[in-house]
């Protein structure tokens, strides 16, 4: 068994979020190993495998510290305001920490990006390291900005307009930031980035490095650029060596992926290059901070007042962060989070949106649930999450004793599970849903076929199509044959869908497990008519979501009826996306929540 403990770090260029996995029945660990992250929405994604894996080497007597670093998940900072030999500093002083915690062997594990910066900490560390693993490392810096800006592309091209990577980086460079997919990158970093190359840095004389890819069959060779890397390396006396396993992209899918045999190839290679020494003294250095609980290693608090938790449910262990512990205010917002990510939330929009909470006197707090991010236990859907609600409620009030009146938020399927939960529970009293989650597979096709084909219609780029020759007929009507055929109650046979067709389907019936069985619109309904207290439902006009939910509420009279009680307020938000991906549209809703949240403190 294993445990984990949240906190904050005192790092060089500001307080650094630290999970810590240990190891239930060893007292100091002698075995550590310090986790370097994906970059962007990787880490995001890639959070319940990271966590998952960490829990795995903790089980086995290792010691695994994943930190977020300045300017990402729950540290310090925003993105524009950090460089990459800052990020070199921080985990640095995470190694540092964990020796003077009691490590003596230590592996370097990096994910996708941080392989490039593993290897330039690893350059800096020397012989103190153990050994590298990487996971999926990502070959060049400069491939995987011109990626990250392509991102940006795609949203232009779905609004209508035109943008290249050439004009993005000559906009970059001229104004030294760049909003993508709702971070802004600065200049600086995007040039630090793209600068490095997994082949020009070299490990540390007499450091080892195992590669380990993931496909989607066993057996498949190592990439060739791996391959290559491998054969240089090999010529310069470093100890390497790589491998394919089988699994799911984690760090990219639409929803949440798992790879268990890189867990456990991972786990072997681990045991292999450090064991786990058994060893029951105690620790050599005293620990940073205690607390109620007892002794431990990381510090409650960040100067920010952000305070890491770790409680029960059930049998598991979840873990969260609250804002504004001191605040006097008896309305709390408690941020409930779905889809591929972890308590964070895209682009740090959950973070951005707690702090916002908290600077204006109202606590805030954001946890993932079961399965979920750092969180134990097994992922079983946003429609069975009651109990993980119920306890992190028990755990704010515990932090923040104040509060009596709870709000919750959620975006998608966590507003869906919100509104399930809140009429249950006397301590809510208020919701905020930003685009509900009502999916059924007619629902969705219907939203399709009214949304985004005769949106089509009126695009600048789909007439460019056209008349440049690139636009298939045939490809379009097999695709709009196939929602047509869904939106009224059939499907085409797998063989007869186009590849639009499969992917659509693919992202609109595999989110967040639901229940095949649960008709999610007449739920939803039932639950709106029987909550008494305030609700807000923010709606984005350019999300398919919100548009199957606004269909939903114009041809289901319960969800109709629901909707028009006096205690129930929906907002239209103009242009926006699904997760609010532009600071300004961020703002707007951040400061729509406040409101909320401050009128029901009046009301107390």
């Amino acid at each position: 068994m294993s445990k984990i403990e949240t906190g904050y770090l005192p790092g060089p260029h500001g307080a650094l979020h630290i999970a810590l996995f240990l190891p239930a029945a060893v007292r100091c660990p002698s075995s550590w190993v310090v986790h370097v992250p994906a970059f962007a929405e990787e880490m995001n994604k890639s959070r319940a495998m990271v966590a998952r894996q960490a829990r795995a080497l903790a089980d086995h007597g290792v010691a695994v510290v994943v930190p977020d670093l300045t300017g990402t998940g729950d540290s310090a900072a925003n993105l524009e305001d950090v460089s990459w030999q800052g990020w070199v500093d921080d985990i640095v002083h995470v190694v540092r920490w964990a020796q003077g915690q009691g490590a003596e062997s230590i592996v370097l594990w990096g994910h996708r990006m941080g392989c490039l910066l593993a290897l330039d900490v690893a350059q800096m560390l020397g012989q103190s390291l153990g050994h590298l693993l990487f996971w999926q490392p990502v070959h060049s810096g400069k491939q995987h900005m011109t990626q990250f800006l392509r991102v940006r592309m795609a949203a232009a091209l779905a609004s209508g307009g035109s943008e290249t990577v050439s004009s993005l980086q000559e906009n970059l460079l001229q104004e030294q930031s760049l909003e993508v997919a709702g971070y802004t990158l600065g200049a600086g970093l995007y040039q630090d980035i793209a600068n490095r190359t997994l082949s020009l840095l070299t490990p540390p004389p007499g450091t080892g490095v195992s590669i380990l890819e993931v496909a989607s069959e066993a057996g498949k060779p190592v990439m060739p650029v791996t391959q290559k890397l491998l054969e240089q390396w090999a010529h310069q006396g470093i100890s390497c060596q790589a491998q394919v396993v089988e699994g799911d992209p984690f760090w990219m899918t639409q929803e949440l992926g798992f790879a268990p045999c890189l867990i456990e190839q991972t786990s072997a290679l681990v045991m292999s290059k450090l064991g786990a020494a058994e060893t029951t003294g105690l620790p050599t250095t005293p620990p940073i901070a205690s607390s109620k609980g007892g002794a431990k290693r990381l510090a409650g608090a960040s100067s920010q007042e952000e305070t890491g938790v770790v409680f029960p449910c059930g049998e598991c262990q979840l873990a969260g962060v609250v804002h504004g512990a001191r605040e006097e205010s008896s309305v709390g917002v408690l941020i409930v989070v779905g889809g591929p990510q972890y308590r964070v939330g895209s682009h740090r929009q959950f973070v951005h949106l707690a702090r916002h909470l908290a600077a204006r006197g109202v606590p805030a707090m954001r946890f993932d649930y079961r399965g979920m991010g750092d969180s134990a236990g097994d992922l079983s859907g946003f429609e069975h999450i009651g109990t993980d609600i119920s306890s992190a409620i028990d755990a704010f009030q515990s932090e923040c004793p104040a509060v009596t009146d709870i709000v919750l938020w959620g975006l998608c399927d966590a507003a869906t599970a919100s509104m399930f939960y809140a009429p249950g529970d006397p301590r809510v009293t208020g919701v905020i849903l930003a685009n509900p989650w009502v999916y059924s597979p007619q629902g969705a096709a219907r939203a399709y076929l009214k949304h985004y084909y005769l949106q089509r219609l009126f695009q600048p780029e789909f007439w460019n199509k056209v008349f440049s020759g690139k636009y298939s007929p045939s490809s379009s009507l097999r695709s709009a044959r196939e929602m047509i055929s869904r939106a009224f109650g059939g499907q085409l046979p797998v063989a007869e869908r186009d590849k639009d067709s499969l992917d659509i389907t693919a992202a609109t019936e595999t989110k967040g497990l639901a229940d095949p069985e649960s008709n999610l619109v007449a739920r939803f309904a039932e639950s709106l008519c029987a909550f008494e207290g305030s609700v807000l439902i923010l709606l984005s006009s350019n999300d398919l979501t919100a548009a199957e939910f606004v269909d939903a509420s114009s041809s289901n009279r319960e969800l109709r009826k629901g909707l028009q009680r006096g205690n129930v307020v929906q907002t239209q938000l103009q242009n926006m996306d699904h997760t609010f991906s532009r600071g300004v549209w961020r703002a707007e809703v951040e400061a729509l929540s406040c409101e909320l949240a401050q009128r029901l403190k009046k009301k107390c």
